[in-house]
């Protein structure tokens, strides 16, 4: 829906209105085809930890990352880029917070059971203390996780260049 009616692709759009506002350079969204034709993702790409996976022996194996880009998956970044990400979702540069909020806040079920995710973000409480957070998994190489604590004010990212973190 958002190409048709902005004529724009996703990825386009993801970096004329997020990346390149932020200045997230050390971020950036595949590119379907040759690596090569797309100079910052081949900047970006070749900073990276390789990735790697364990076979059913306990061996490693060469992994590798995203092919592909679509709304869930193909962004490849740095931890320092995913902290400026972080800094920026808690500045509510990309969001207004009320919109925000309703991101962070969990869906409740007809049953009226609350529910552990919001728009986009687990959210649930551990001992009294609001967590919101997301995971990446991509077998046999990545796994991800962002975790921040909005009354602490403090995020706890982790990166793996392997799937066993998850």
């Amino acid at each position: 829906m958002i190409e048709r009616a902005s004529r724009k692709s996703f990825r386009a759009l993801l970096i004329e209105n997020i990346l390149k506002p932020l200045h997230l350079t050390g971020m950036w969204p595949y590119k379907t085809g040759n690596i090569a034709d797309d100079s910052q993702f081949a900047q970006v790409y070749e900073k990276l930890t390789k990735p790697y996976g364990l076979d059913k022996d306990g061996r490693f194996v060469k992994g590798r990352y995203h092919d592909y880009f679509c709304c869930s998956a193909g962004i490849i970044a740095s931890v320092l880029d995913m902290a400026k990400y972080d800094i920026a979702i808690s500045q509510y540069k990309l969001l207004r917070p009320e919109t925000q909020e309703l991101a962070f806040t969990p869906f409740v079920s007809r049953a009226g059971k609350i529910l552990p995710y919001g728009l986009g973000w687990f959210t649930q409480e551990y001992h009294g203390i609001r967590l919101i957070w997301h995971f990446g998994y991509y077998p046999p190489s990545i796994s991800t996780l962002i975790l921040k604590v909005p009354d602490k004010r403090m995020t706890l990212i982790v990166f793996a260049n392997t799937d066993a973190l998850s």
